[in-house]
């Protein structure tokens, strides 16, 4: 998925403008520093921002191939949920967490939102 996006981003870039900079005299880490990296913020913000989301949801990983390792070496935050809720019977523990994991993904979403609304009504 990241790929894909990242491709799209560099396939978007306009061929003139990375003609001009050379013409200009930019080498080939000036060019991107200077011309591919900015053009490329938006496609890098949404891989960036989805990939945090779902790096903080997955469960299904790590529950079938650790169950949470040794010594709780690879919990997650949704695996740790799962454990109190079901496993220790602490409800409203997991409840809690839930919640908190909600918070956290809709905060993080914030930025991206936030972009996406002003490059529509841009």
């Amino acid at each position: 998925f990241s790929m894909i996006i990242i491709s799209a981003g560099l396939k978007s870039i306009p061929p003139q403008i990375t003609e001009a900079a050379k013409i200009d005299g930019t080498n080939s880490w000036q060019l991107f520093w200077h011309v591919t990296l900015p053009l490329l913020i938006p496609p890098l913000m949404v891989v960036v921002i989805t990939t945090g989301i779902n790096s903080l949801k997955v469960f299904d990983i790590v529950f079938t191939m650790t169950e949470g390792g040794p010594f709780y070496s690879s919990e997650v935050i949704a695996h740790f949920m799962y454990m109190e809720t079901f496993y220790h019977s602490k409800m409203g523990y997991g409840s809690a967490i839930a919640v908190m994991l909600f918070l956290i993904v809709i905060i993080a979403s914030i930025p991206y939102l936030k972009r996406m609304a002003k490059g529509v009504s841009a």
